[in-house]
This record gives structure tokens, sequence and C-alpha cells, in this order.
């Protein structure tokens, strides 16, 4: 079983990301929250195996460090709607294994979750 931590403010997307995932017989949603100062809390009880993040949080490379410090088996994937080099750089460096366009279709994204979960990096 594959246990995901879904961190996305938007609530549309967030409750778009647990009815996608949700529906995955290998995949268990061990942690959904709202805000970036939950997701070290979070991440530090349920032992996620993928962190999906949202770009839209202040400060995202220091969330996905924190998750790495919080569950060091985690691989953090950042979800938004288009990357910049400098970007992609900086997360890289954080330890973030994946980036996923928020218009990626739902297939897309399960296969990508599953891709993170065995170590794979996913852009």
């Amino acid at each position: 079983m594959i246990r995901v931590l879904i961190a996305e403010p938007i609530t549309l997307t967030r409750e778009g990301l647990v009815a996608v995932l949700g529906r995955e017989k290998d995949i268990e949603l061990a942690a959904i929250v709202r805000h970036a100062d939950e997701v070290a809390s979070a991440a530090r009880s349920a032992w996620p195996d993928v962190a999906l993040l949202a770009a839209t949080f202040p400060e995202r490379d220091a969330v996905a460090t924190a998750v790495r410090d919080a569950a060091p088996g985690c691989r953090c994937a950042i979800l938004g709607t288009g990357f910049r080099s400098g970007d992609l750089r900086r997360a890289a460096a954080a330890g973030v294994r994946g980036f996923l366009l928020g218009d990626s279709g739902a297939e897309y994204l399960t296969g990508a979750v599953r891709q993170l979960a065995v170590g794979e990096q996913v852009v």
C-alpha cells in the first residue's frame, strides 16, 4: 500500500486529489492538510511514502525539506501550473522528486504517485 500525504490549500483541488487517489486500491490517503505549517507534523505522524505539495505554498522548498526531515523515506512532488528552471533547481536541491502539472489527468497522477513510491523521479 502506498501512503500519500496531500498538502493543498485550495479546497476544490484538494478534494479532487482525494477523490482520484481515494479510489485506487493500492493507494491510502495517510494525511490531508490545508496549511503549510501542518505538513511536517502530518508527515511525522502519518509516515507517508509520497507527499503531494502545493506549489502555491510560500517557502515550498522549506516545506519539502521539513517533510524529508520528518519522514526520511517520503518522496515529495510539487503540484503546480508551471515551473521555471530556477524553481526546479531549488526544489530538487530540497529533495523534491516530482513536478506535476495541475492540468494532468487522473491516470497520470496515479501513475506518478506509483513511480515516486518506488523511487523514480517524475517531471
